[in-house]
């Protein structure tokens, strides 16, 4: 009985010597590849940094109008914008340049103002890291304000930047 499990035993381990030398000596099948494109588009694009409230105070002496003076009456403030680099920046006023300051507790009473927008020497974009400075100003001559009623006159100017 010890000679047929002997014998079993050498079968069975030729059988998995052919076994294992038909998957060695059998061809790995071939490898395959395929090129597969990759894009990125960047636009253009422009916006006003965030976390900033510009403010303009239009004046003749210190943060107020004496309407005995002679001359414009003006004030300005810096307004943050970014751009996609190399980007060309087109700012426009909503309503036009001319802005008209109210007085509620005068009556009403109105002054017209004149905005204007003044983009830096080098407005084309430089990236969303670096801020670039839009000055908004604003002027009310001396014929409008010298007739004015005594108050505090506000008003809204809406600045957009394109693209």
């Amino acid at each position: 009985m010890k000679t047929n499990n002997w014998i079993t035993r050498i079968k069975l381990t030729a059988v998995a010597a052919g076994v294992l030398g038909l998957m060695v000596a059998a061809p790995a099948p071939a490898a395959d590849s395929i090129n597969v494109p990759v894009s990125a588009n960047v636009v253009g694009v422009c916006k006003f940094s965030t976390g900033q409230s510009p403010s303009v105070v239009i004046a003749n002496s210190g943060v107020d109008i004496d309407p005995s003076l002679a001359g414009n009456a003006t004030g300005s403030a810096n307004v943050l914008y970014r751009c996609t680099n190399g980007t060309v920046p087109a700012f426009a006023l909503t309503g036009g340049a001319t802005l008209t300051l109210t007085c509620a507790a005068c009556g009403p009473a109105t002054m017209a103002a004149t905005m204007t927008l003044t983009p830096p020497a080098s407005p084309n974009g430089q990236g969303f890291a670096t801020d670039l400075t839009l000055v908004l100003t604003g002027t009310i001559p001396s014929a409008t304000y010298g007739t004015a009623a005594i108050g505090t006159y506000n008003g809204t100017q809406q600045v957009t930047v394109t693209p």
